[in-house]
């Protein structure tokens, strides 16, 4: 009971409440510490606290061989959520595992294997509510990895309402995410959809992914941004988080008129995405440095920078 409070703690938006929770429960036997480390493991991610939950899930993928079963199959689940890769011997069978290692695939750019995965999920499994609106986000993202936006924003917005009716945070805040991502190249046409009374806001890294798109769109749509206010990488940022934080600055800076700025953090971002496999925003960094570069008039590296975009 004890851990089930702890992953409800997490799942319902409060995982600085889930981390503590947790980690003041002494099990005993290597199955119950193994079950309160994967919670624990959940509870950090939910909270943005990349470096505990990578250290934790690392140390338990190393023992799945002396794991049950059904201990390995979460594990599977939270390392896939992660973004860590299980071992060859242990892929996810569950119907979250299976849906958060497509989410991995396609933020790495690899959409064919993505696709087959997010199928076989969609297609062969009778989904409870909450994995089917899991699921759904998951496809979302790979319409965003593979640039096809068309009808997206709508889509999006539903997927916020139908979180919002199962009550879990976790599940409203990635589909609220994802909606203010997808309506980003039309930002003056979509406000933002009041948060919902019900749902706690998110912490850690959830929000701020948030706050990076909410500057985004108040950049597109011509309002000011004071300095404060513009995105900078945080110490314990992620490759992602910082990948992404770095590509918000240079849409910011960009839309203030910085583009000498603009056009080194888009190149940063680039290279980051290269050295990180998160192909998903290759494109989006060349062509925001195209873009700066447009700017500044350098003629040279905009049709360099325009053939680099055919190939990634």
């Amino acid at each position: 009971l004890a851990l089930l409070l702890g992953r409800a703690l997490s799942d319902a938006g409060y995982p600085e409440r889930a981390v503590r929770h947790l980690r003041a429960l002494r099990p005993e036997g290597d199955g119950p510490r193994a079950r309160r480390d994967l919670a624990l493991a959940r509870a950090h991610h939910h909270a943005g606290h990349e470096r505990e939950a990578v250290e934790l899930a690392r140390r338990l993928r190393a023992s799945f061989s002396a794991l049950p079963e059904s201990l390995v199959a979460e594990g599977q689940e939270v390392l896939s959520m992660i973004g860590l890769e299980p071992d060859g011997a242990h892929r996810p069978r569950s119907t979250e595992g299976l849906i958060y290692r497509g989410i991995r695939l396609a933020t790495s750019g690899r959409l064919a294997r993505s696709s087959e995965l997010f199928t076989r999920v969609l297609g062969g499994f009778d989904l409870p509510a909450g994995s089917g609106v899991l699921a759904s986000v998951a496809s979302e993202i790979l319409s965003v990895a593979r640039g096809r936006y068309e009808g997206l924003e709508g889509r999006a917005r539903r997927r916020v309402h139908e979180a919002e009716r199962l009550g879990n945070a976790t599940l409203y805040h990635a589909a609220y995410i994802l909606e203010r991502v997808a309506s980003l190249g039309r930002a003056w046409a979509f406000d933002e959809i009041p948060w919902a009374p019900s749902i706690p806001p998110p912490t850690g890294a959830p929000a701020r992914y948030l706050a990076l798109a909410r500057v985004c769109h108040r950049a597109r749509r011509g309002e000011p941004i004071d300095e404060a206010s513009v995105p900078r990488i945080e110490a314990s940022d992620g490759p992602l988080l910082a990948c992404l934080t770095q590509l918000a600055e240079a849409h910011v800076r960009l839309l203030r008129g910085d583009a000498e700025r603009a056009c080194f953090l888009a190149a940063q971002a680039a290279q980051a995405t290269t050295r990180s496999g998160l192909g998903l925003f290759q494109g989006e960094a060349v062509l925001t440095r195209v873009y700066a570069e447009l700017a500044l008039g350098r003629r040279v590296e905009v049709r360099r920078g325009a053939a680099e975009l055919t190939r990634v």
